[in-house]
């Protein structure tokens, strides 16, 4: 494991350093099975590994997977350079647990909480409750619990898992499902939950239009406005027109694939057959607390614009039927001159033939 840069000026082997330490364990002693899966919307790594000595506890294994993840991190630019926006890292860990009778675990919620909690922060926050569930089959049910409200300073989303200890092998891998299912949905809520900044902003851009609007609406009470002020005011209605569209053309498609994500998100909650783990918070409860109220903003911000795009159009179609009634008029009163004109000149005429007349 040492190259030739290891040894010191008198020919002495020097220490690996801990970040070549872990190299080193974990290129020689760690069989890692990669997974790579391309879906239309993300792609995911999955990295399975065995747990190590000194490991076997919970908490030991989030820690393992956090070391993996800081190996992972130090291979070149291998992590900065995967493509794409990076929406979510997990660290799972799967246990056996004792059961009662089948599917019927045993656990103790305080100490997942604190296997949970304060896993990289130094923090004093005392942490609340896991949050967690039971999904599957009754006689065949895994255990799940998150660190949603746990860690708020932390990077990675730590996910413990509990199953049967006498599970078979079919078995298990019916939890892995489970799991697999549980992680792709975690990654279409992230998906659907993104687009809540976009809505602050478009809140945001609509109230600016919205004033503005408004402004040019009262200068529309003043009787006297000449037509250059008319213009001026019919030029700033198509630029907030053109504001309105604009964010409409990108906005709209992507609070309704948010919308679609948390459809997706819904269906597969009531298909997982999803139960609550006494003295945990609410899985499903939680899931939907965060989710319907940001579906619900999506929807309203999308009639909000549709609202204002429609104000636009109504005021721009209004101002141009005034400028083309001061239009008409004055091509009316330019009529009006040109007959008093055209009958001057006729009658002149007439004056001057009977004036040669009489001369005659």
């Amino acid at each position: 494991g040492l190259s030739e840069g290891d040894a010191g000026g008198d020919g002495e082997l020097q220490e690996p350093s801990e970040e070549q330490k872990q190299r080193i364990e974990y290129e020689s002693k760690i069989p890692i099975r990669i997974r790579y899966q391309q879906f239309t919307e993300f792609t995911s790594y999955t990295f399975e590994m065995p747990t190590l000595a000194g490991y076997e506890t919970m908490k030991g294994g989030f820690k393992q997977g956090e070391r993996l993840i800081e190996a992972l991190k130090s291979i070149d630019s291998w992590w900065d350079d995967i493509p794409g926006e990076l929406f979510l890292v997990a660290i799972v860990n799967s246990k056996g647990a004792q059961a009662k009778k089948k599917g019927d675990l045993l656990y103790d919620p305080l100490k997942l909480q604190d296997d949970l909690y304060s896993i990289r922060s130094e923090s004093i926050y005392p942490g609340d409750s896991p949050t967690g569930c039971f999904v599957g089959d009754q006689e065949k049910r895994v255990g799940i619990f998150v660190n949603y409200a746990l860690q708020p300073f932390t990077d990675y989303l730590y996910v413990a898992i509990l199953y049967d200890e006498n599970s078979t092998y079919v078995e298990k891998q019916q939890y892995s499902r489970q799991i697999q299912r549980f992680l792709e949905l975690e990654e279409y809520r992230l998906l659907c939950l993104s687009a809540s900044a976009i809505a602050k902003y478009l809140f945001i851009a609509i109230e600016i239009i919205n004033e503005e609007l408004l402004q040019v609406l009262n200068s529309f009470k003043t009787t006297d406005l000449s037509f250059a002020e008319r213009k001026s005011a019919l030029e700033r209605i198509i630029d907030l027109q053109n504001r309105s569209e604009t964010l409409g053309i990108g906005i709209r498609d992507r609070f309704g694939a948010s919308e679609a994500y948390g459809n997706v998100v819904l269906r597969r909650l009531d298909r997982m057959n999803v139960e609550p783990a006494p003295g945990t918070q609410n899985f499903q409860g939680v899931v939907r607390k965060r989710l319907e109220p940001a579906l619900r903003t999506y929807r309203s911000a999308g009639e909000r614009l549709d609202e204002t795009t429609d104000a636009v159009a109504r005021a721009s179609n209004l101002l141009r039927c005034q400028i083309d009634l001061d239009v008409q008029e004055q091509n009316d009163n330019l009529l009006i001159l040109g007959t008093i004109l055209s009958v001057s000149s006729f009658s002149l005429a007439i004056l001057q033939f009977l004036e040669k007349v009489d001369v005659l």
